[in-house]
């Protein structure tokens, strides 16, 4: 206090840069509705094409179940199967390391692997946070054609996914396009070719074959061998079988054609068939921010848009960050001016001025904390705030109507403000850590509802 007070040139510097640094944290940190809590969940999935749900239960999650019940920090397996899908999902402990539980859960999926079918895809992996659920959906509606709209959709998809804050665009309702290959059986009669003889033409025509590399002594390059499916017609001109005056091709005994795979999953929108991009921000990312350089390439694209085509924006979690950013605001403004009101209707101007600049001022300091704490701005932090907000005001008050009584029995400013802060320090120092100990709890609470709940009284402890 009394180096604050002597040193007055030095403590306004310290505030200007406090008011420069805190507005440049409050612009730039993380922005999101909910808190982001890491789910101490982690799932196996595995994709068998053509297997029924017993199958999938029988040949891919009882050989992993088994497996994965000796992984450490396990709390609970869960396995369910469907029409060539399976997925198991392990919960571990609240507070174990999601790390260490990924590194264990793929050792056990590669020692099991070999028991699963050989034609079965390999598995996936994937942890679980509130980060996997999409923040805003854009899909395309009209009355354009299905490859129309998947085409234009990957276009938007490669676009969104440029922007920093995007972690990913993942397309729904947009199926996998294919060349179906017809056959005509009895020109495969005719040409004398077998079923398996068309299986194994096809697959040697696609792979990928290392070519290795030449050393001429002049130089050494790599060989290349094209060996993979690249372009339509190189599916058409697969040689099936090679006889002393001809070689007859896969169009010779079929007819190849472009089309899609079979629906994974459908979207619509306002009953309308849709093609949606579910939009997922990276961690820690600002959801305001994000949400600005999204409507911005939103945008653009519609104007390159064919005029049976628009792009509609759902399911936009963005709004609510938006709301909450726009209540804090409104709330700080609402009670700087109603504390002011109050005290200089009773203590004076210069009281009002010096409590109602204390709350801008220890607001901006909180999100330099949170700031460099990497603490993310949502809705339980907002309501720390505001529950701190009544602790600000209380100290201000009472150490300046202090000060202000001093200065009327004709003691000097200076010196009225030294004593006034140094006699109200206890005091206040009392009542904000019994309001600390009621919120100490929080902090220790186990389990999800623990980690969820944390951000309340860490940030009533910053304030």
């Amino acid at each position: 206090v009394d180096f604050a007070l002597s040193k007055a040139k030095t403590t306004l510097a310290l505030a200007l840069m406090v008011i420069i640094a805190g507005s440049y944290a409050r612009s730039t940190i993380s922005v999101a509705s909910d808190p982001n809590i890491q789910l101490p969940l982690v799932s196996v999935s595995v994709f068998l094409s053509g297997a029924s749900p017993e199958d999938a239960s029988r040949l891919i999650a009882r050989p992993l179940e088994t497996r994965l019940r000796s992984v450490p920090g396990i709390k609970e397996l869960s396995s369910s199967a469907r029409l060539s899908y399976a997925r198991i999902v392990a919960e571990f402990e609240v507070g174990y390391d999601i790390d260490t539980a990924l590194r264990d859960i793929k050792q056990a999926v590669e020692e099991v692997k070999f028991k699963l079918p050989r034609e079965a895809e390999d598995p996936q992996i994937r942890e679980y946070s509130f980060a996997m659920f999409p923040v805003m959906n854009l899909s395309l509606i009209g009355s354009a054609s299905l490859r129309q709209k998947v085409f234009i959709a990957r276009e938007l998809q490669d676009r969104l996914e440029a922007i920093n804050e995007v972690l990913a665009a993942d397309l729904e309702g947009a199926p996998e396009e294919v060349l179906e290959g017809i056959i005509d059986k009895s020109k495969m009669e005719t040409y004398g070719i077998t079923l398996s003889q068309l299986y194994r033409a096809i697959s040697n025509n696609n792979l990928i074959i290392p070519g290795g590399a030449q050393d001429t002594g002049s130089g050494k390059f790599n060989i290349e061998v094209p060996s993979i499916f690249e372009t339509a017609e190189d599916v058409y001109n697969i040689p099936i079988k090679v006889t002393q005056d001809a070689v007859v091709t896969l169009s010779d005994i079929g007819e190849i054609r472009r089309t899609f795979k079979d629906y994974s999953s459908f979207a619509k929108v306002n009953g309308e068939d849709a093609v949606t991009l579910e939009i997922r921000l990276r961690v820690g990312a600002n959801a305001i921010n994000a949400k600005t350089k999204i409507m911005k390439v939103k945008e653009e694209f519609e104007k390159t848009l064919p005029e049976n085509l628009s792009i509609v924006r759902t399911n936009d979690e963005t709004v609510w960050a938006e709301v909450m950013v726009s209540e804090l605001e409104g709330n700080i403004i609402t009670a700087i001016f109603l504390v002011m009101i109050l005290v200089i209707a009773s203590m004076g101007v210069r009281v009002g001025l010096m409590v109602g600049l204390s709350i801008p001022f220890c607001f901006l300091l909180t999100f330099i904390i949170l700031k460099v704490a990497e603490i993310e701005f949502n809705f339980l932090v907002m309501m720390g705030l505001l529950l701190g907000l009544g602790m600000l005001i209380d100290g201000a008050i009472v150490v300046t109507e202090y000060a202000d009584r001093k200065i009327s029995e004709v003691l000097g400013r200076l010196e009225a403000y030294r004593l006034a802060s140094k006699r109200m320090f206890y005091p206040i120092l009392s009542s904000t850590a019994t309001t600390i100990a009621a919120f100490t709890p929080l902090v220790f609470w186990p389990g999800f509802t623990g980690q969820f709940m944390r951000y309340l009284p860490i940030t009533v402890f910053i304030v």
